[in-house]
């Protein structure tokens, strides 16, 4: 579960049938265009989750909303 980040390794493995979906919610959350982005062969502009739940998670437990590091601070 989780760490989902090359969409490569997740289309093999639905390929292969070794899972029959691919849920993601980090992944999502540091880039909302995850799924666009794989599907119009640009993995490499994917901003990808480095699991740091620094924002996410810590966000949430501190009641400052779910955000990504890598969103800008306005």
């Amino acid at each position: 579960m989780g760490g989902l980040t090359d969409p490569d390794f997740v289309e093999a493995q639905l390929k292969i049938g070794r899972i029959d979906c691919a849920a993601m919610s980090r992944a999502l959350i540091a880039d909302l265009d995850w799924p666009k982005k794989a599907a119009q062969g640009r993995a490499g502009e994917i901003r990808r989750c480095v699991r740091c739940n620094k924002e996410c998670l810590g966000g949430m437990m501190a009641h400052r909303g779910v955000h990504c590091i890598y969103e800008r601070k306005v």
